[in-house]
């Protein structure tokens, strides 16, 4: 163990991105391990979200819109096209996930009118799924939606590739699955999509801030994403949409909105859709949730996508070597892909009593910091990886905690009825 506390300490020390944990606001009584569901506060967030009340809109009121409002959708827009290597004009910040997932899948099916097949699988986020039922119930009944049964990740590339056929109008997968963090060959299934003539829909959710994307290379048509995981925009902040430049003029936004016609300011009584990216827009920006997630994206930018995926491996390096040493006897088991190409930044730590021990860790009943995971059924507790202001040291301490918790059996000082948003 002296050995290894060496390695954690010597780790810690060389860590390049060690200086940016001073930009987050953080709790020396907590260790936080959930940022792939509700990344950390920036602190620069607080003093941007103090101007934007107290002195654009308590003084500058309705003239903020044309001081900053207005070009600020435009600045955050562009500055998350960076972190996918898209065109400025090819992301817009609006709405929710699953709004924009609606819109984007609606507009592709409509356009693939001689295709029978909405493709997607079971390691696909609920919610995603849930629209991908709905519309296929509500508005396009006859299009069949086929959700691939995945039983294990090492074959669910190969599962994919195999379902992708003539009768595919898309195909939408999650890029890097919520539970066990698993990675899709996304090049390999576009390219089979694409000789299939079927559009390809990503969402991004849990690999942007996490592993470098790059949508050209990629050949991703379509994608969508949330900023308040790995980007640290906050609770409900506004999510992405991208689409390609060679897919904005075929594809028609099923919501008709303010912010989606071509000329918004004229309040002409007839819609006329804009004809570029801002098409895929609809209602007025929500100011204070988008102007908050720009500081996490500096940051991000700033820190670098190889160095963040770096240290991300280094953190899973070092987490697996301490599972084999301490965690492994007391049956706790891994279900997240070991090879690095093949995993976003989380893991799927798994136990019988998982959820039990999730409440230990962010509950102590003993003198202990609090260590805040999430659960997810039935016997995952998730493990987030975020190299900007996570330490090697800490994830150590996680560790001797869920050796502690199974060892005492702390665990069964908590009820196993689960309740609110763990």
């Amino acid at each position: 163990m002296t050995d290894i506390k060496a390695k954690i300490n010597q780790l810690d020390q060389e860590d390049p991105l060690k200086a940016f944990r001073n930009e987050f606001v953080l709790d020396a009584t907590t260790i936080y391990l959930d940022g792939n569901s509700l990344g950390m506060l920036p602190k620069k967030t607080k003093q941007v979200l103090e101007d934007s009340i107290n002195r654009q809109w308590g003084y500058r009121l309705i003239r903020s819109w044309n001081e900053d409002w207005l070009e600020s959708k435009e600045r955050i827009a562009s500055k998350i096209a960076k972190l996918i290597n898209a065109e400025p004009d090819e992301i817009i910040v609006a709405d929710s996930v699953s709004v924009n997932l609606y819109k984007l899948a609606f507009a592709s099916l409509t356009y693939q009118t001689k295709k029978s097949e909405l493709l997607t699988d079971s390691l696909n986020f609920p919610s995603d799924l849930y629209i991908f039922q709905e519309l296929c119930k509500q508005s396009f009944p006859d299009k069949t939606l086929n959700v691939v049964h995945q039983d294990r990740f090492e074959d669910a590339n190969a599962n994919i590739l195999s379902a992708i056929t003539e009768d595919t109008s898309l195909l939408s997968l999650s890029h890097v699955t919520f539970q066990n963090a698993f990675r899709y060959d996304v090049k390999s299934i576009n390219e089979k999509a694409k000789e299939m003539e079927a559009l390809n829909l990503w969402d991004l959710s849990h690999s942007v801030g996490a592993v470098p994307i790059d949508v050209k290379a990629l050949k991703i048509d379509m994608a969508v994403g949330c900023t308040y995981k790995y980007l640290n925009g906050g609770p409900g902040a506004p999510a992405f949409l991208y689409v390609s430049k060679e897919l904005q003029s075929k594809l028609q936004n099923p919501i008709a909105g303010w912010f989606s016609h071509a000329a918004p300011f004229d309040f002409s009584s007839t819609f006329e859709g804009a004809e570029n990216i801002q098409n895929f827009a609809v209602g007025t920006p929500p100011v204070l949730s988008m102007k908050a997630i720009e500081p996490g994206i500096d940051i991000f930018l700033n820190a670098g996508i190889h160095n963040i995926q770096n240290k991300s491996e280094l953190l899973f390096e070092l987490f697996l070597q301490l599972f084999q040493l301490f965690l492994k006897e007391r049956e706790y088991t891994i279900s997240t892909p070991l090879n690095p190409e093949e995993r976003g930044s989380h893991i799927a730590l798994r136990h019988k009593e998982a959820y039990r021990i999730n409440l230990s860790l962010i509950n102590p009943r003993i003198n202990r910091k609090t260590i805040i995971t999430d659960h997810r059924p039935p016997d995952i507790i998730r493990i987030a990886l975020t190299p900007l202001y996570l330490s090697f040291s800490e994830l150590c301490e996680a560790v001797i905690r869920l050796v502690e918790i199974v060892d005492t059996k702390e665990f069964e000082n908590h009820s196993s009825l689960k309740s609110g948003v763990i």
